[in-house]
């Protein structure tokens, strides 16, 4: 390297440094790149750096289906007994909860692993020193599928898990094997203190045997002496033969009486016979009498009848009362009309006499003489007299005749009213009589068809049955009258052969006082060896029982090869993982798809910048179209070959094409967003975009849970779209598929992104 060369190094140097102190910007950019290394380390490292340590974080669903077993007579229910020391670990975040949630949640992802305690936990763990030992075993299923690190850590806090149960069973087996050993120590003193009672016994019946060998021959010597004992014998008898002559004379005595027994079972048998014929006539006239008690159909009608008809009666005086006020409206009416004549009567009695004074106001009356007046009025009025009176006359005898029909109308209106009054009394009254008559007669039919005539049934029957033992009582009252006679007859033997007996027991008298001596002592010896024998007894049975027991201790704890393995390693797990990845490469594909695809967008917008053509764009439209033309290929290609090249490495998804399509939203969702920002805000937008790539590695979960992670990281992970880009492709990879709400989400932020570059002409640098 010359001399001129390094001279125009320097001077691009100072260039450079002169333009980044000028502006203030570029200082802002070499401190921000200066950060990217450092912010990618706290952020990624920050959300796993201890995940092992938070385990207590991580999820897990216990179901305990363990049912009450006995061990040696001692309920036992492990189950209860492991999940008590659950729920005081810390080791896991355990979570206890029925079988069907514990199944929707690990289908969810709300829980990382569900442990299920079976229903026969506790049995087989009962079994372990059978004959046959039983497996104890304890389910856990994982779900690789949501995460395939937690499954590995599951697997881990189950190995654990199953140390801590086997520990207890083994603890519990260890502890009835030694109370056996004690129960064996017990029944072995008990043995011993047998044995010892066994021997004081078989000295005590050997001692007691001499002696009862000593009192026996006693009782041979005294054998003469016997005679003297008869004597209380002979007394005896002689009382005896007393007595049955005694008995002899009672015996006639029965025999007498049995003959009127018989006498009066006759006459009690045919009174029993009367009575029973007499039950049947009685039950005939009460089944007539129930048949006469029955209304008909056609007299419950007429009664029917006969209380409507009554209704209709009461309803019609009622409505006469009603009517009694249009008597009073008629009354005053003719009071009216009688007022209305007597003013008739009145006007025309006035008529006349204003007559003549109006006509005295005439000229031509006045010009009249005094008597031709007179005679004038005189005329006019004998004219008027004649023709008024008969009127008068006859209105005074319609105003009497309007008077008396009033008087007649009050009269009619008072009956009515006293006809009412006395019919709503009387009709509801005979109505209800009538209807508590039918009601009384029906009772009594049910009363003699129910109860009566059924009782008397039952009385008869009593009858029957009652006249039935008179009978047999008459019949068997003959053998009771032979029997009687039998018996007295063989007191007459008795009697007669009493003295030969009392002769006989004479020979008995002799050595009985030596005999009741010799067995006196023959009695203690044998109480002597009956004593020893019954310790004897005790001692051997308590040695049996020892040894018995004993020995059931030892058989009931069998010590084969099998039961030894069993004790030393009791539980066996069982774990069943339905999503479909059988590898980590499986598990940690839709993370690294996701975050391949981001890098790609990315890096597409910083190689094409705002196009390759450096056109300026007439319009925010053209531009969006360009795009879409470019960029919107470069996804479409990314996508289908990210897709292709784990396909080649072996992965093969539960929903193949279901996971192209995710791919392909994905891709185009992250092209969309760096393209936005990265053509709004230029250098700054691509420094965004590293920023929220490397959020999205540490918030999205896509190696360890994210519940392992600091609280900060979990709030942050709903708001970036890797976290449902990652459900997504993990619902198609290993799980059921169902990506319709994060497939949504995406189409909607396509859309979106690219709409808004149509805005871009209002910058003028797209002018």
């Amino acid at each position: 390297m010359d001399v001129l060369s390094i001279k125009k190094g320097e001077k691009m140097l100072k260039k450079e440094w002169q333009a980044i102190l000028k502006h203030k910007f570029f200082i802002i950019v070499i401190i921000a790149l200066a950060l990217v290394p450092a912010i990618y380390n706290y952020i990624f490292l920050g959300s796993m750096w201890d995940p092992y340590g938070k385990l207590n974080d991580l999820p897990v669903a216990v179901v305990n289906l363990d049912k009450t077993s006995e061990l040696n007579g001692k309920k036992f229910k492990l189950g209860d007994d492991v999940i008590a020391e659950m729920k005081k670990s810390k080791d896991l975040d355990y979570h206890f909860v029925s079988e069907d949630k514990a199944s929707k949640g690990i289908k969810k992802g709300d829980y990382y692993m569900v442990i299920t305690f079976p229903e026969n936990f506790s049995e087989n763990a009962t079994t372990l020193m059978n004959k046959k030992p039983k497996t104890v075993q304890l389910d856990y299923q994982t779900t690789r599928g949501h995460n395939y690190i937690s499954s590995k850590m599951s697997e881990s806090a189950m190995n654990q898990l199953k140390s801590e149960v086997s520990k207890n069973i083994t603890e519990t087996y260890t502890k009835e094997i030694f109370a056996k050993l004690g129960d064996m120590k017990s029944g072995m003193k008990e043995t011993s203190d047998g044995s010892n009672k066994l021997a004081d016994g078989t000295s005590s019946a050997l001692n007691g045997s001499k002696e009862l060998s000593s009192n026996l021959n006693t009782l041979s010597s005294s054998s003469l002496t016997f005679t003297d004992g008869a004597n209380n014998l002979n007394s005896g008898l002689n009382k005896y033969v007393s007595g049955v002559n005694q008995a002899a004379n009672g015996g006639q005595q029965l025999s007498s009486g049995a003959d009127q027994f018989v006498s009066g079972t006759q006459q009690l048998a045919a009174g029993t016979q009367t009575l029973a014929d007499k039950s049947k006539e009685l039950s005939a006239g009460l089944t007539e009498l129930t048949q006469k008690t029955a209304l008909s159909a056609e007299q419950q009608a007429q009664i029917s009848q006969l209380q409507n008809g009554l209704t209709d009666l009461n309803n019609a005086i009622q409505n006469g009362a009603n009517d009694t006020g249009s008597a009073d409206s008629v009354k005053n009416d003719l009071a009216s009309v009688k007022k209305s004549l007597e003013d008739t009567q009145t006007i025309l009695s006035d008529i006349v006499p204003n007559q003549i004074k109006a006509m005295a106001q005439t000229k031509a009356y006045n010009s009249l003489k005094t008597d031709q007046q007179n005679e004038l009025n005189a005329a006019i009025l004998n004219s008027a007299q004649s023709t008024l009176s008969p009127i008068q006359t006859s209105m005074t005898s319609v105003a009497d005749s309007l008077t008396d029909v009033g008087n007649q109308l009050m009269g009619i209106q008072n009956q009515t009213k006293e006809l009412v009054q006395n019919s709503n009394v009387a009709l509801p009254g005979a109505n209800a009589i009538i209807s508590q008559l039918s009601t009384g007669l029906s009772d009594v039919n049910s009363a003699l068809a129910n109860q009566v005539t059924p009782g008397f049934a039952q009385y008869a029957d009593g009858v029957n049955q009652a006249n039935a033992g008179a009978q047999q009582l008459a019949s068997k009252s003959k053998d009771l009258q032979s029997g009687t006679m039998q018996l007295v007859s063989g007191l007459s033997q008795l009697q007669a052969n009493g003295s030969t007996l009392t002769s006989g027991s004479n020979q008995l008298a002799g050595g009985a006082q030596q005999i009741s001596s010799g067995s006196q002592q023959l009695a203690n010896g044998g109480s002597s060896l009956t004593s020893g024998l019954g310790t004897l007894n005790t001692g051997a049975n308590n040695l049996s029982t020892a040894l018995t027991k004993a020995d059931d201790t030892l058989s009931a704890t069998n010590n084969s090869n099998e039961n030894a393995k069993k004790v030393a390693a009791p539980l066996k797990l069982k774990h069943t993982d339905h999503d479909n990845v059988p590898e980590n490469g499986a598990g940690m594909t839709p993370y690294m798809i996701n975050v391949a695809l981001f890098i790609g967008a990315l890096a597409t917008n910083v190689v094409i910048g705002i196009g390759f053509s450096g056109e300026k764009w007439k319009s925010g439209r053209e531009f969006m179209l360009a795009k879409i033309g470019t960029n919107g290929l470069v996804a479409l290609l990314q996508g289908i070959i990210v897709w292709g090249a784990v396909a080649l490495l072996g992965l093969r998804p539960n929903h193949l094409w279901e996971m192209l399509l995710s791919v392909l939203l994905i891709s185009f969702a992250y092209m969309a967003i760096n393209t936005f920002f990265l053509t709004a805000l230029g250098k700054i937008g691509e420094f965004l975009m590293i920023v929220v790539l490397v959020l999205q590695l540490a918030t999205s979960a896509g190696t360890y849970p994210l519940q392992l992670a600091p609280k900060i990281y979990q709030v942050i992970s709903p708001w970036l779209p890797m976290t449902y880009g990652l459900k997504m492709l993990r619902e198609t990879i290993g799980l059921n598929g169902a990506i319709l709400p994060e497939a949504i989400l995406f189409v909607v932020i396509i859309a979106l992104f690219t709409f808004m570059l149509s805005f871009f002409k209002k910058f003028s640098r797209f002018a």
